[in-house]
């Protein structure tokens, strides 16, 4: 029996053929698996997040806290920002203090409205951080 040359070449093409297919399939399998894994890490995040936002005000002594600090805050924006001519810091500080001192003092069943409060909060810290590093900017 005679084999030519190109019987084993084409033997040969086919099995390179087939070993890359399974690479690509193994390499493909790998990014599904890690796909997944990000996408149910992200749900696992928020989750854990919807959680800490919107469960049960702690009005005990969390929302006198938080009041007392937004006053402590805004009297110190008043003397250092108003009439030293400091920063505004404090000031946003002082109204994101008060957005989680209102939250914490509302009913036990007003999940809702706190969460909506203490996003609020976090979106007023964001902004006033973001304030201030454009100002730092035009003065750099």
């Amino acid at each position: 029996m005679h084999f030519s040359s190109s019987y084993f070449r084409c033997i040969l093409y086919e099995s390179v053929i087939e070993r890359l297919a399974y690479i690509y399939l193994d390499f493909s399998h790998r990014a599904t698996q890690q796909s997944a894994y990000a996408v149910n890490l992200l749900l696992v995040r928020m989750a854990v997040l919807q959680r800490i936002l919107f469960r049960e005000p702690d009005g005990e002594w969390q929302g006198p806290f938080f009041a007392l600090l937004s006053v402590v805050c805004i009297l110190w924006w008043v003397y250092f920002g108003i009439a030293l001519t400091g920063s505004h810091g404090m000031l946003f500080l002082g109204i994101v203090f008060a957005f989680y001192g209102i939250a914490e003092s509302l009913p036990p069943k007003q999940q809702r409205s706190a969460g909506a409060l203490r996003i609020l909060g976090i979106c007023t810290r964001c902004l006033s951080r973001s304030s201030r590093l454009r100002s730092v900017k035009t003065l750099g």
